[in-house]
């Protein structure tokens, strides 16, 4: 089986209290196996943005964008090898393709020189596209969610605390 990762980091850091990234990561196999195999060779791709402002030592916003494609199951393969069970992939057969993207607001505060706390919200959307024969019949959702009615959308909100050693 021949199969292998493409990954590209861009950084830009225009100045000391702006900075950015691209990053676009390139997945694929030439072997379908379990109920895929026999058909086209899967491939995935995915593509994120984020830039970070410091609006002074201590305060600073980001913002981050993603976009995944799957072509031909590529997410699905044999016991989901690239993602753990009840990830949003639908109902699929090898000429599945899915969309996957989300965009994330971070406001991050240093409390002490170690200790930052960072509070974020997310949203993120699943569509699954039936390009030929078989596939998704609508049911592409989020866990716990499926059948024509799945949740295809998400928000989500949390806060974390980071201590640097």
């Amino acid at each position: 089986v021949e199969q292998g990762v493409f990954d590209l980091i861009l950084n830009w850091n225009p100045s000391e209290n702006f900075s950015s990234y691209i990053n676009y990561t390139y997945v694929w196999t030439d072997e379908a196996t379990g109920p895929y195999e026999g058909g086209s060779d899967p491939s995935g791709w995915g593509i994120s943005a984020a830039g970070r402002y410091a609006f002074t030592d201590r305060l600073g916003l980001a913002l981050r964008a993603e976009w995944v494609e799957d072509t031909h199951a590529l997410w699905a393969l044999g016991e989901n090898q690239f993602f753990p069970p009840g990830f949003p992939i639908g109902d699929i057969d090898n000429n599945t393709e899915n969309e996957i993207w989300g965009i994330t607001g971070t406001v991050d505060y240093e409390l002490t020189d170690n200790l930052v706390v960072k509070s974020e919200i997310r949203y993120d959307h699943v569509s699954c596209i039936k390009s030929s024969g078989g596939g998704c019949g609508g049911s592409a959702g989020f866990p716990g969610s499926s059948g024509p009615d799945a949740r295809r959308s998400q928000w989500l909100a949390g806060v974390e605390a980071v201590y640097n050693f």
